[in-house]
């Protein structure tokens, strides 16, 4: 019995980074070829977006995409490179940087936010009823705190990705 338990436990992490890798591709490729920029890119650039103030301190920008601080520097780099986000200092502390979005940054977006939920929905959620939906959420959310990275900012921002997409009833 125990060591069926502990198979199933197996699958079940194996089936996860499964199904991470496969929607994860699927929306770097839609991403890709409609609006030329990588799944990393452009979750940059809706985390800078969406900010109060269109802005987001450097610093806090590794944190939030769970990704070291060279990757988040990295990615910043190649949105700046595109026109997307510039980097400002702050008004009291010169020492503090920020990556502030440009308006061709908001735009792209706005219009990228699109392109993620058709390949979220196509990949994901129409295979999924509220039910799973919720169950899945409360698991993972079990794992996350477990590993004290929850985080309501990072794990469930405010930004209206999947606002009109639903789960399959």
């Amino acid at each position: 019995m125990k060591a069926r338990v502990e198979r199933e436990q197996a699958w079940a992490f194996l089936n996860l980074m499964q199904v991470s890798g496969l929607v994860k591709d699927a929306l770097d490729e839609h991403l890709q070829e409609t609006a030329a920029m990588s799944l990393a890119e452009q979750g940059m650039l809706i985390r800078i977006a969406t900010a109060r103030d269109g802005r987001v301190r450097m610093a806090n920008l590794a944190s939030l995409m769970m990704v070291s601080r060279s990757g988040a520097t990295r990615i910043v780099d190649r949105l700046e490179q595109a026109g997307l986000v510039r980097r400002e200092f702050g008004p009291e502390d010169r020492r503090a940087t920020f990556a502030a979005v440009t308006e061709k940054g908001r735009a792209l977006a706005m219009r990228s936010m699109p392109v993620f939920k058709r390949a979220v929905e196509e990949r994901f959620i129409r295979f999924l009823d509220a039910e799973d939906v919720a169950c899945l959420r409360r698991t993972l959310r079990k794992v996350l705190e477990g590993n004290g990275v929850w985080d309501d900012a990072r794990c469930s921002p405010p930004f209206p990705l999947m606002s009109r997409t639903k789960a399959r009833t």
